[in-house]
């Protein structure tokens, strides 16, 4: 603490600015970054704040914000994710089967991939919608849970583009998935999809 990690991050966001560099993307979990107080910034920053509201439901939803090659594997691990430890395996082919119908659809949210396991025939697939319908309801984990009806603005479209999110509880490095609690799960699944 106070060795100057976020001031040395600040100047080099500052640099690649004042170089032309964009879009510069600026992840702050602390919500403490100031990089609109950096001379010249301000009129060239976007400011997102993150959080479990329902207004930012589906912003990070990995069906809208993976690439076509991505957004099926993004969309599985984010859902297994969210799921305490161990997760069936019955519950994860189902999960992977839907998520590639979904996908060949046209899907863009892990909504219409649950709409899609609810009406499936096999009870495996249900249970398993229902779980991530509970674990994804509140928190942080709603960012990555869009419903396919909502309407989502555009976003990052300035030169410097920050990201806040403040309510990440991430664990210590090196803790087995099994002993994670709920909001460590959720966050690191979240971050994941920050990361993409």
């Amino acid at each position: 603490l106070g060795s100057g990690k976020t001031i040395c991050l600040e100047l080099a966001v500052w640099q690649a600015f004042l170089q032309g560099s964009g879009p510069i993307v600026d992840i702050d979990p602390k919500g403490d970054h100031r990089l609109e107080a950096l001379p010249g910034v301000a009129g060239h920053i976007e400011t997102i704040e993150l959080s479990g509201e329902e207004r930012y439901r589906g912003l990070l939803d990995p069906m809208r914000v993976g690439s076509e090659e991505t957004r099926e594997d993004l969309a599985y691990n984010f859902l297994v994710s969210i799921l305490p430890a161990p997760v069936k395996p019955e519950w994860q082919t189902q999960l992977r089967l839907a998520i590639s119908e979904a996908a060949a659809a046209g899907a863009r949210s892990c909504g219409e991939v649950l709409v899609r396991m609810n009406a499936s025939a096999s009870a495996e697939a249900v249970e398993a919608a229902r779980a991530i319908e509970v674990h994804g309801r509140g928190g942080l984990a709603k960012l990555g849970l869009g419903s396919g009806g909502e309407e989502i603005g555009a976003v990052g479209d300035a030169q410097i583009v920050s990201l806040r999110i403040r309510n990440l509880t991430l664990p210590l490095a090196g803790t087995a998935r099994g002993e994670l609690l709920e909001e460590e799960r959720t966050s690191l699944a979240v971050l994941r999809l920050l990361a993409a």
